[in-house]
């Protein structure tokens, strides 16, 4: 069995190299607890408002209610004040903000074309459907 011995770094050398001047990258300040903290609500706020949107409109689209729309487009509103507090808390710059922009006309967009497929598959119902007799439940 052989052993290999590795000389460990010794503290000035470690601090010598993150000190270093010549390197590439550069980083920029490192997040604070409270920004991650709000980065964090602000995705979970995403992803709750983005199911608020998509269940009222579609409650809208089935109830004929123009009340359930609008509770919908409120919504759809407070997650874009959702995506704007993310880029905000967590500096995102260039790409990033397009994947937001992109997520929110994603989060726009899906339910209504997931309304129209489901409508063009199965037609909209106009009386509703009597359940088979075996399954009504006796008076």
């Amino acid at each position: 069995m052989a052993l290999i011995f590795v000389k460990a770094p010794t503290r000035e050398r470690l601090l010598d190299s993150m000190q270093s001047k010549d390197r590439q990258t550069t980083m920029t300040e490192p997040l604070g607890l409270q920004a991650i903290l709000i980065g964090a609500m602000s995705g979970a706020g995403i992803v709750m408002f983005g199911a608020c949107y998509a269940l009222f409109f579609a409650l809208g689209r089935l109830n004929r209610s123009r009340m359930y729309e609008l509770a919908g487009l409120a919504g759809y509103a407070l997650l874009a004040v959702c995506c704007y507090g993310l880029v905000r808390s967590l500096e995102l710059e260039g790409f990033w903000i397009a994947v937001v922009a992109v997520m929110l006309i994603g989060y726009f967009v899906a339910p209504r074309a997931i309304w129209h497929l489901c409508v063009g598959t199965h037609g909209e119902a106009t009386e509703p459907v009597e359940p088979p007799l075996n399954t009504r439940l006796a008076p």
